[in-house]
């Protein structure tokens, strides 16, 4: 299975086992797929990004 779809198939997977969040929360899931989409990664998390899960 791809990086990526292995990813998603478990983000979906943990998005269902999830309870109901309140009115306003966000889920924030950032996929870096081939070269630039990793150093955008590496960036985001270089830089501190809290609240975003990065996956590359």
């Amino acid at each position: 299975m791809h990086p990526l779809e292995h990813a998603l198939k478990h983000a979906l997977q943990d998005t269902i086992n999830s309870e109901i969040q309140s009115p306003g929360y966000c889920r924030i899931v950032v996929a870096g797929v081939g070269g630039a989409g990793n150093n955008t990664v590496t960036r985001l998390m270089e830089n501190g990004v809290v609240g975003a899960e990065c996956v590359a």
